[in-house]
């Protein structure tokens, strides 16, 4: 339970490895893997509000982990970080599966927990300090590319038919 927190990372799929193939097919612990899964399905697809309402049907079957859903929260944070430069409130406490109310003291716990992620909460949004994924620059000493070089790399590879 603990690595399906950081499932933005391998430490899921590897601890996952880790255990043996008869474990896994056992059926005493069938359905508590594929609960697993599909937790972990839905993180690493970005189905963050499936996940939280999925959470709630079967976090009673599973085994408890100490601080599960705040690293699961840090995680989906330092994820959106990389992903977008600002995100308004209410969409980041849903995708966080919190009260509009409790978003602040929410990404203060994430940072108390290690989250790598920077950010500025402002009245309507929230504002994640650029990187390089969030707020990619292109090179400026790049050639201008010309919709003839296009059109003919289009020809070679048959998308297009050549007249």
């Amino acid at each position: 339970m603990q690595s399906l927190a950081r499932f933005h990372l391998s430490d899921f799929t590897a601890c996952m490895c880790l255990v043996p193939s008869h474990v896994q097919e056992s059926p005493s612990v069938e359905n508590e893997l594929n609960y697993i899964y599909e937790l972990e399905n839905l993180l690493s697809c970005g189905e963050f509000t499936k996940f939280w309402q999925q959470w709630g049907v079967v976090k009673e079957h599973l085994p408890e982990s100490f601080n599960f859903e705040t690293g699961v929260r840090t995680s989906i944070l330092e994820s959106i970080s990389f992903t977008v430069e600002k995100i308004q409130r209410a969409r980041l406490a849903t995708y966080l599966g919190v009260a509009v109310e409790q978003l602040d003291q929410t990404i203060a716990n994430a940072k108390d927990q290690g989250g790598e992620f920077a950010c500025s909460c402002e009245q309507d949004e929230v504002r994640f300090s650029r990187n390089t994924f969030n707020h990619p620059e292109g090179n400026t000493n790049q050639e201008t590319v010309k919709f003839k070089d296009v059109l003919s790399i289009l020809q070679c590879t048959n998308v297009l038919p050549v007249s």
